[in-house]
């Protein structure tokens, strides 16, 4: 009777002295738990203006119609006729730049750039010979191959229209130079030299130094037969 009376004593003061702990413990918890919801509610993002806002909510309606309006409804045959309409739009495009003389091929990516002295000296009637071989020189020194062949290319046409054997006009092309070209013996030599200048300078095809020597000498050899020809 005795030992029931002295346990249940204990056991109430231990129930007396572990229950505010509980009520601490959870207490503490709770405390916790309300932080760590008031710190997930917390923006950490700079407030954005009515403008970024108003932005921000057009561009997503833009898409959500294009989700709605367009791309939900497109069928299996309007995704292949966009596929072609893009290959057609790109083919055009590349149609445009060789028109334009602003296509090249792959390989030729590292071509040397046109120097902008290149359109001072596209008369030949206007150009001294002396500051002609001047820019030649600056150019070969500089190894602006492409920039070098159309100076000398301009050069031979100068030397062909001081001996008589072709007639510059402004509306004249190389071919017309060609059909003029007198005496007929030349001409081959001349068209060779006239595909291996436009190959160069205006269908951008790479040219490097061993290139340009041989072109140099066709070039030299040319002047010097037709100056040494009878008109």
């Amino acid at each position: 009777m005795i030992h029931k009376f002295l346990f249940l004593i204990f056991f109430g003061l231990g129930l007396f002295f572990t229950e505010p702990r509980a009520e601490g413990h959870r207490h503490l918890n709770t405390a916790v738990l309300d932080s760590l919801r008031q710190e997930r509610a917390i923006s950490y993002s700079d407030p954005q203006s009515p403008v970024d806002q108003f932005l921000k909510e057009l561009w997503a309606e833009g898409w959500e119609w294009l989700a709605k309006h367009i791309f939900r409804k497109a069928t299996r045959d309007f995704w292949e006729g966009m596929g072609y309409l893009i290959v057609m739009l790109f083919l055009i495009y590349l149609v445009h730049l060789t028109l334009s003389g602003r296509f090249y091929p792959p390989l030729s990516r590292n071509r040397e750039v046109r120097a902008p002295e290149a359109p001072l000296v596209d008369n030949p009637e206007d150009v001294d010979t002396e500051a002609l071989n001047v820019l030649l020189q600056q150019a070969v020194r500089n190894r602006k191959w492409p920039f070098a062949t159309h100076l000398l290319y301009v050069r031979l046409l100068k030397h062909l229209m001081t001996h008589k054997r072709i007639s510059w006009h402004a509306a004249k092309t190389n071919h017309d130079y060609i059909r003029e070209l007198n005496p007929e013996e030349f001409k081959e030599a001349f068209i060779r030299l006239t595909q291996n200048f436009e190959d160069v300078w205006y269908g951008g095809r790479p040219m490097d130094e061993e290139s340009f020597r041989d072109f140099e000498n066709g070039c030299t050899r040319l002047e010097r037969e037709t100056e040494q020809a009878r008109v």
